[in-house]
């Protein structure tokens, strides 16, 4: 026997740690990656790759030993690899291969090791007492999973992934994939002495198959019982074991397509039709039917390893793009690994792949039937059923996609190819001893290499995840510097641009977004959310030009490019509706530059019918903003002069959506210009009794109530319009438009008092409940209640509210926040008698508060009247004040003769004097001023820094 390397202590080392890796690849999981269960299981079996087939590598040439000659099979696994490489690096997206290429290269060193190392029975039954161990303890954190009991969930609790009791595997498949193993892994376990503990947990492994509700498991279970009683069977009748092994083959091909034939007729007596069906069986025949499209138009070298999840998008069926349309979900796998191996390297691949199971099957039958050692015997009846379970799973999944099943195949293959190696006698040196190194050496580096660029592609998805998350909860510098750092390590990886546009777009910054949407596309031309997303924001870009009075081509140029990427979303998925919507959209907004240039009427309208029949068939397709749809075609019917089509459609958005205060703001605005004020009333009338049986919140009634106001107001009915005005404040106290049209309703139609009486009913509600009111209201309710402090307590809260500008009422103008209340302040301060306290410092803040919201005459009035009744440390600062407000009002004279008379009254006031300095100056007196410059130096007491600054303002004149 040879034991020139498989006896070793270096050898038991790396055995050990190939069950080590086994078990951490089962069992490790790292939530800071956006699949936490994918790229660490990747990274821990391409380090192990690497340093196992160095430490191979090392030893043997230490020791002068010889290493074990690649058998058969692994020759062949050798040349699907390299077909792999070549189809990927031919490919149209060689540098996203690349990922495949490596994991398949890493895997191919784990193979290799394990050839060199294994050559027991008793060494590969540990291996397999370890992986059972491994997934035992996934299937205990999933029962933790099915209790709730989760100690460090790592995804949404109540999604249907985590409810199929994932286990560490990241998916209810992922963990099928391997249960199905490890319950003939426990079983053979079960029939040894040492390990029949291992007996125990098969009951575990099934229950756990069984809550995944995988089909494909159960089946290639099935089918190795069957293959296992065919094969001993046959062993009995047949006692050569080359001819055994292929008795088995044409019994098991004959039982598999009678098994077929029989569920077929079977299922058409049932049912009517051949085929199982349901949804996602559904999904299944439609994607094997596009990849069979796919592989006919490369059958030679495909698409390259990974390309599929780019390229499959441009053979979907109707049906697929309709469920994609449905679910916005894809394939990132075909169903099917050998269907899957075609689609990346081409039908040889294909071949290939599955010949390899053939192979393997038949040597482990081999070694059923043939060997000497019972040992051997049973691990190879153990072999043979694990890999035609692992080719029958994979008929209907892709278990070779996922890590722990994938690590599980090469290292089951290196033991295969080890059990027969140790066998056979030992191979003498071959070769020229620089040809043996420079392998060797080669071999090595391709494990460093594949460490790597794996170390990078885990960095990048360890940066996308941080960026990802901070462009999530709105962090966007962060973010913006976390996805550059990920994208710069994985240049392939189009997820890094598509994440950097979106956060651009949040901000605002469009040019910015498309820049990296672009970049995005030319790594993935056919992903659709980036193609759907780069649309609207090339769109919201040409919206935006316009805004800023951009060019007509330029505007046209934004807009050109969002209606080609439409129109390429409706190529790849015509069921689509933001397709046809951003379609629709862009030929709304070709009109806007048609009516600019001036072009014919026929032009702009055939336009608008084109964008009204593209929104309409948004609709049809079901698209969730039907409102927002509903609005753009009332847009598009206005614009064809159908006013009874707008109105209609109109119609349509209140009734989709009828708390949407846009919906009523267009509505009301269209009822406005076209004289259909009776169909908004009706229309909201309808929709209020509708909210109110649905139990809908007070705001969206309040808002409705305003747009409803609002109209009665303009068809002169006072007394509904009150009733909706006061309706809608109570409901929602925190409107500050709805507080400004209310006390402007009420000035016009001499309902004052209605109003002040609610404003204190709503400021005692919200006292009383202890909410918060607007700075408006609250300083309304102090005037309106009176006292002598009252009035000016107001005034000051309404000047701490523009200085703050309190959050509330972000982006909504000054005026309509506060003007009104301001409006009511003067009112009260004009009726007020002498004995009002603080009279002065309430009239100076009121001229205070109309001069920033711009009421420049109420507030120089106001400031005037201040003054007389200002303590004299005061007078200056309100004199300066008031007199800028009356030179903004190009009232210069006035405001020089009148600080002349002050500063003659008070000569030696410097302040007053400067005042009237820079009055003089403003006004172009320009001598007159340097003048009042030169009284003011030659005062005596003014300070050194005064003095510096006075001087400077004397000669810039």
């Amino acid at each position: 026997m040879n034991q020139s390397f498989g006896d070793t202590k270096t050898a038991r080392f790396v055995r050990g740690g190939l069950a080590a890796t086994t078990a951490l690849v089962v069992l490790t999981m790292f939530p800071y990656t956006i699949q936490p269960t994918v790229h660490i299981k990747e990274l821990l079996y391409t380090l192990a790759g690497a340093l196992f087939a160095a430490v191979v590598v090392v030893d043997s040439m230490r020791r002068g030993a010889p290493l074990r000659r690649p058998s058969g099979l692994q020759c062949l696994w050798l040349v699907f690899w390299l077909l792999n490489v070549i189809a990927g690096l031919h490919s149209s997206f060689a540098s996203h291969s690349l990922l495949e290429i490596q994991k398949l290269t890493s895997l191919l060193l784990l193979y290799f090791v394990a050839a060199q190392v294994y050559g027991e029975p008793e060494q590969v039954q540990r291996l397999l007492a370890v992986t059972c161990a491994a997934v035992a303890l996934s299937s205990a954190y999933a029962l933790c999973q099915y209790l709730n009991l989760d100690p460090f969930p790592w995804a949404d609790r109540t999604s249907e992934v985590y409810a199929g009791l994932p286990g560490t595997f990241g998916n209810p498949n992922y963990a099928a994939h391997t249960l199905v193993l490890c319950v003939i892994m426990a079983v053979y376990l079960g029939t040894t002495s040492k390990y029949r503990w291992c007996l125990a947990l098969t009951p575990v492994f099934l229950t756990h198959l069984y809550c995944t509700s995988q089909r494909g498991g159960p089946l290639a279970l099935g089918s190795a019982v069957v293959l296992w009683v065919a094969a001993r069977l046959i062993g009995r009748v047949v006692k050569r074991p080359g001819r055994a092994v292929v008795a088995t083959a044409i019994v098991l091909v004959a039982l598999a397509a009678a098994t077929a034939a029989g569920a077929m007729a079977l299922t058409k007596l049932r049912t009517g039709n051949p085929f199982p069906f349901g949804e996602s069986l559904h999904v299944r025949y439609h994607s094997y039917y596009s990849v069979s499209r796919m592989i006919l138009a490369r059958p030679m070298l495909g698409y390259g390893p990974g390309n599929y999840r780019i390229e499959n998008v441009r053979f979907w069926t109707p049906y697929e793009q309709r469920w994609f349309a449905d679910t916005q979900q894809m394939n990132a796998h075909v169903h099917n690994d050998i269907l899957e191996a075609a689609a990346d390297a081409g039908l040889l691949a294909a071949g290939l792949y599955a010949a390899f199971f053939v192979l393997a099957v038949g040597r482990a039958l081999l070694m059923a039937f043939g060997a000497a050692d019972g040992h051997r015997r049973r691990l190879g009846w153990a072999l043979a059923v694990l890999f035609f379970t692992y080719l029958v799973d994979g008929a209907f999944g892709f278990n070779f996609r996922v890590a722990p099943s994938a690590l599980v195949l090469m290292l089951l293959a290196g033991a295969l190819d080890g059990l027969d190696a140790a066998v056979r006698p030992a191979a003498a040196k071959a070769g020229r001893r620089a040809i043996r190194i420079a392998w060797r050496f080669a071999l090595v580096v391709v494990g460093l290499a594949t460490v790597v660029f794996n170390a990078r592609v885990f960095a990048s998805e360890y940066w996308y995840y941080w960026g990802s998350s901070a462009a999530h909860h709105g962090n966007l510098g962060p973010a913006q510097a976390w996805l550059a750092k990920g994208a710069r390590l994985a240049p392939w990886n189009w997820e890094f641009g598509r994440q950097q546009g979106l956060a651009y777009a949040r901000q605002g910054r469009f040019a910015e977004a498309v820049g990296a949407f672009d970049v995005s596309l030319e790594k993935n031309p056919y992903f659709i959310p980036t193609l759907a997303q780069a649309a609207r924001t090339y769109l919201a870009l040409g919206f935006n030009k316009r805004t800023a009075g951009a060019t007509l081509d330029a505007q046209r140029a934004a807009i050109d490019e969002a209606e080609r990427l439409g129109l390429r979303l409706l190529e790849l998925c015509n069921a689509l509706p933001v397709a046809e919507e951003i379609v629709g959209r862009t030929a709304a907004f070709r009109t806007l530059l048609l009516e600019q240039e001036g072009a014919p009427a026929e032009a702009i309208r055939a336009e608008w019918q084109r964008a009204e029949t593209h929104l309409a068939r948004a609709i049809e397709l079901g698209a969730g903003n039907l409102a927002s749809l509903y609005c753009a075609i009332a847009e598009a019917r206005n614009g064809q002069d159908d006013v009874a089509g707008a109105e209609q459609a109109y119609r349509s958005a209140a009734q989709a959506e009828p708390a949407r205060g846009e919906t009523w703001r267009l509505f009301s605005a269209f009822a406005e210009r076209a004289g259909r004020h009776a169909a908004f009333l009706d229309e909201a009338a309808r929709q209020m009794r509708r909210l109110e049986e649905a139990g809908a919140d007070e705001g969206a009634l309040a808002a409705l109530c305003l747009w409803r106001a609002r109209i009665l107001w303009q068809e002169g009915d006072a007394d509904q319009a009150a009733q909706a005005f006061r309706r809608s404040v109570l409901a929602n106290p925190l409107v500050p438009s709805a507080w400004n049209d209310y006390y402007r309703f009420a000035r016009t139609s001499d309902r004052v008092d209605a109003f002040r009486r609610t404003v204190l009913e709503a400021a005692a509600e919200a006292e009383a409940k202890g909410k918060s009111v607007l700075p408006g209201v609250q300083a309304a309710a102090l005037v309106i209640k009176g006292g002598k402090a009252g009035p000016a307590n107001a005034a000051a809260l309404l000047l701490d509210a523009l200085e703050k500008r309190a959050e509330s009422e972000s982006g909504v103008p000054p005026l309509v926040a506060l003007g009104w209340a301001a409006d009511l302040l003067g009112a009260e301060l004009e009726q007020a008698g002498p004995q009002l306290a603080r009279r002065g410092e309430a009239l100076l803040d009121l001229g205070k508060v109309m001069d920033d919201l711009g009421q420049l005459a109420p507030a120089q009035t106001a400031i005037a009247a201040a003054i007389p009744l200002l303590p004299p440390t005061e007078t200056p600062a309100a004199v300066a004040h008031w007199a800028d407000i009356l030179v903004r009002m190009g009232q210069h004279e006035q405001a020089i003769e009148t600080l002349r008379n002050i500063v003659e009254s008070a000569p030696l006031d410097p302040n007053l004097r400067l005042t009237f300095a820079r009055t003089l100056a403003r006004a172009g007196r320009i001598d007159e001023a340097k003048a009042q410059y030169g009284h003011i130096l030659n005062m005596p007491g003014i300070k050194p820094e005064a003095q510096r600054m006075l001087e400077r303002e004397h000669a810039a004149l």
